[in-house]
């Protein structure tokens, strides 16, 4: 309090000397005093605060997280005991315990935020479970048997290692969505692209360094749609340079996973969806059952006529809840990990609305009327900081990640409020069926001396808020915000011209066999045991396994890698978000209808600063164009992650520098996974998953 206790003698001498000299009314005297006053109790206690706030930051970046070695610089998660007992054949029941809650998605503040790389081992079985997270039973494929999947939490220049045990009866792959692989494109994951399936009761491991990344990301299945049988879970990945800083953007951090739905496994989904008769009526991707914040949702037990024969349903009793310290700003990492269903999410009585490029700066302590309402902000896009934007929902896509600041400094502990993820129904082109388009969860406000780690779970009988919700009085449509109030805080200016313009343009047929999606006319087909990147490893033929191809062959001038610039063209009814492993990608241009190489070649794209994302919704009848640099050698899937889409062909590759692939030098695990011996039961090299028998 020393800069306090100097500076309010000094503000009423000052003032004393005002009234003193002044020849105004003692209205007007008393009217200076107040300001002057409100000013030098902000400053007597906001310039300590900060102090305070920038000493723990500095210290937090000098602590050893729990489970860290001083020395080695080693970390193993705390699953790994039970992992190498169920290797030994011990405690295997712990496989179908199925768990919902879990405190990790609360990030501590005793993780080291450094430079120091640290190699960092999570361990994983993949095994089927029987759940109901909104109540129905369900088959589930879960990792550790929990409906939300670890979170692997890391710095910049870490390694990772993921050791991945199957116990599947059918193949799978883990991607790690957003997080691009340097040098090591077969651990990109996409099973049929750069890998073959890890086989039923086998082992596999990633190693990869995380080179030139740091935001919000989240790992999932990728063979098929298996992320919504739930297969997934977060990353996130810290660095020293962050736009968004600890201390001065926000207090506390706190993951939230949101997901839709279905009472069956994605397998057997997608196979009714390649019939002619298509799935629950409709040939169209279907519309889920139901949403689920942190892996909880609520479906209506009374609409018997939706739940399917076999399956049992049980009110669900308690909401996933998030505890929230009073007089706190909390970065809410949002994470879409569904397989179709575009979501808005709110906070009731907490409006969202923009306020600039910092929580803590301008008029924000200044003692105004017009900003008494906490404030949610929109500071992070995929993993892109962002300034500072405010809107009535966070509009969140399927793959796509949001980071929204929750401000509770004008709420008291022991007060709560809904969360709600409401579903853009429009956005479905099958019927209904009698979904519920909002998701519920609580937010709660405990005493900032709490652990909010240990309170964040649901358990024991909830006192529910009374929250009044947003009216909704806006159009939801079915596309992103636009990129010119996502401007990334950090400016990067993409290349004035691209050497190459690439099309991909989304068509879908409805055939006696079944709906098909076509990317300029190609099917995209998944050969599990023949992935491209191998053929392209062999200098064999990728264009005859029916996938769309972009081919960057050479160098740009001067030896530098080519630019490209991808038009997406989507001509139909649909919304779809496309996502883009490996290179970077920023929005360059976009717009109604379809566009031409020749037209686009007339327009200026917007290279200063455009918006970066890994994923971008398509919306119906446009386009968006994006430009890329091709600088990472590899085959690189691009697909809508609309998963129902994905599976019946909306989906290819960029293939960059096919002389250097042919240089790559595949790890002996990975030839193994894909020698005949570990393929599933109906496959050969050359089964297509379409043709898959089960």
């Amino acid at each position: 309090m020393l800069i306090g206790d100097l500076l309010l003698p000094c503000v009423f001498a000052a003032l004393g000397r005002l009234v003193l000299a002044s020849p105004l009314p003692l209205s007007e005297h008393l009217r200076t005093v107040g300001v002057y006053f409100c000013g030098a109790v902000l400053l007597t206690f906001s310039i300590p605060l900060r102090l305070r706030k920038r000493f723990e930051t500095e210290l937090h970046r000098h602590k050893t997280s729990p489970g860290q070695p001083d020395k080695g610089r080693v970390f193993h998660s705390a699953y790994k005991p039970l992992w190498e007992a169920h290797r030994r054949g011990q405690q295997l029941e712990t496989l179908k315990k199925v768990t919902y809650d879990h405190d990790d998605y609360t990030l501590s503040s005793d993780f080291e935020i450094t430079d120091i790389p640290t190699e960092r081992n999570y361990y994983f079985d993949v095994s089927e479970v029987t759940a109901a997270p909104d109540g129905v039973t369900r088959k589930m494929f879960l990792v550790n048997a929990r409906v939300n999947g670890e979170l692997i939490e890391a710095n910049e220049g870490d390694t990772i290692k993921l050791h991945v045990r199957n116990w599947l009866r059918v193949g799978t792959g883990i991607h790690f969505h957003g997080i691009p692989q340097a040098h090591v494109n077969y651990f990109d994951g996409p099973v049929g692209v750069v890998t073959c399936p890890i086989a039923s009761k086998s082992e596999f491991t990633f190693s990869f360094k995380l080179e030139n990344v740091c935001g919000t990301y989240f790992w999932h299945g990728h063979r098929g749609p298996q992320l919504g049988d739930g297969i997934h879970g977060p990353v996130v990945v810290h660095c020293l340079n962050d736009a968004l800083k600890k201390g001065a953007d926000f207090d506390r951090e706190q993951v939230v996973m949101v997901t839709d739905n279905y009472h069956e496994l994605s397998s057997v989904i997608m196979d009714k969806l390649r019939s002619p008769a298509g799935v629950y009526g409709s040939t169209s991707a279907p519309t889920p059952k139901s949403g689920l914040i942190q892996g909880r949702g609520d479906f209506d037990c009374k609409n018997r006529t939706n739940i399917l024969k076999g399956h049992s349903c049980k009110k669900q009793s308690i909401y996933s809840e998030i505890a929230v310290p009073a007089g706190s700003l909390t970065r809410l990492r949002f994470i879409n990990a569904g397989m179709h269903a575009f979501w808005r999410i709110s906070v009731d009585e907490h409006e969202m609305k923009l306020i600039g490029k910092s929580v803590r700066r301008g008029l924000y302590f200044a003692c105004t009327p017009y900003l008494t309402m906490p404030v949610t902000l929109l500071p992070e896009v995929d993993d892109t900081a962002i300034d500072a934007v405010g809107m009535p929902r966070i509009p969140i896509n399927a793959g796509q990640r949001f980071s929204g600041v929750l401000d509770t400094r004008s709420d008291k502990a022991g007060s709560s409020f809904w969360m709600r993820s409401f579903a853009a129904t429009q956005c479905f082109r099958a019927p209904l069926n009698g979904f519920n388009p909002e998701t519920l969860a609580i937010v709660r406000v405990v005493d900032p001396t709490i652990d909010c780690s240990s309170t964040s779970s649901s358990s024991g009988k909830q006192i529910l808020p009374t929250s009044t919700p947003f009216p909704h009085d806006l159009v939801e449509l079915c596309e992103d915000p636009a990129t010119s109030i996502l401007r990334p805080r950090v400016a990067e200016n993409t290349a004035d011209t691209a050497d190459q313009v690439d099309y991909f343009n989304a068509t879908y047929i409805l055939a006696a066999e079944g709906g098909r999606f076509y990317m300029d006319g190609i099917s995209f087909e998944t050969y599990a045991y023949d992935p491209l990147l191998f053929r392209a490893i062999r200098g064999e033929s990728i264009a005859n396994r029916s996938a769309t191809v972009i081919m960057s062959e050479t160098t740009g001038e001067g030896g530098r890698a080519r630019v490209h610039d991808i038009i997406v063209n989507n001509p139909g009814g649909g919304a779809h978000p496309f996502h883009l492993h490996g290179p970077r990608s920023g929005i360059v241009g976009g717009g109604d209808g379809t566009i031409s190489k020749e037209t686009w070649a007339t327009m200026t794209p917007m290279t200063q600063n455009p918006t970066r994302r890994d994923v971008f919704t398509v919306a119906p009848n446009s386009y968006i164009v994006i430009r890329i640099v091709a600088d990472l050698v590899g085959v690189h899937a691009f697909h809508c992650h609309v998963s129902p889409h994905t599976s019946v062909g909306m989906a290819g590759a960029l293939v960059v520098r096919p002389d250097l692939i042919r240089q790559i030098q595949l790890p002996q695990e990975s030839i193994d996974m894909c020698k005949a011996s570990h393929y599933d039961s109906g496959f050969s090299e050359e089964t297509p998953e379409s043709a898959r028998r089960r």
